[in-house]
């Protein structure tokens, strides 16, 4: 702690109101004398800080104007960053979203192929030897197919 720490809940509490405004947040010589610090939040898709970015460096170099220096090269960085997350999350739940259409309609075809089965052995009477062994087959395929989703043995 130094001098400069924030103290009192009025003091953080008026600096966040600053850090919304500006988009960085800054430890004048808080924690220690001669040491700045710049940083900003990494935001979800909800707009909420999950993870932050940072420059620190000796007070002596960090003049106001390369404190403006960096922060604008932080925020954009942390844009960058957000952005990302954000496009890796929308691809992921693109992904989860085509998997589960495509377990949905095998399981609807072996559904159907269950269907046919039934009816298919319900004729022969159970007779393997002319049972519906491609329908089995058919069936097979999309069991192992499926077993490549959900990472199952058959």
């Amino acid at each position: 702690m130094t001098s400069n720490t924030l103290l009192s809940v009025e003091e953080v509490l008026q600096q966040l109101s600053v850090i919304r405004k500006c988009g960085y947040a800054v430890d004048n010589e808080e924690l220690e004398y001669g040491l700045v610090c710049l940083g900003v939040a990494i935001m979800d898709s909800n707009n909420k800080p999950v993870g932050g970015i940072s420059v620190s460096g000796p007070a002596s170099r960090m003049t106001p104007e390369n404190r403006t220096a960096f922060a604008e090269y932080l925020i954009d960085c942390g844009r960058q960053i957000s952005s990302k997350l954000q496009d890796s999350r929308e691809q992921q739940i693109y992904d989860l979203e085509i998997s589960v259409g495509d377990v949905n309609k095998k399981l609807q075809q072996i559904a159907g192929l269950n269907q046919a089965i039934m009816e298919d052995m319900a004729a022969t009477q159970g007779n393997s030897y002319f049972g519906p062994n491609e329908l089995l087959d058919q069936r097979n395929l999309l069991l192992d197919e499926l077993s490549g989703y959900m990472k199952i043995d058959v």
